[in-house]
């Protein structure tokens, strides 16, 4: 089964809101998806990263052993 990580950085605007905050975002992020519904979700998380962040990829990575 397929693993996939969501990287992104480089915010289009780091005194936006969403960089603020507790729970704010970072100046990079990442997440990794894994199930049936793994590359949805990372499909997904990208389309909203991509608001915020200039650079935002989806790659597959290996299982660590």
């Amino acid at each position: 089964m397929d693993r996939y990580i969501v990287l992104a950085h480089m915010p289009k605007n780091p005194k936006a809101p969403e960089f603020k905050g507790e729970f704010a975002l970072h100046s990079t992020e990442w997440v990794i998806f894994d199930g049936v519904h793994g590359k949805a979700q990372a499909e997904a998380k990208a389309d909203k990263f991509r608001n915020f962040f200039r650079e935002v990829q989806i790659r597959t990575v290996s299982e660590i052993l």
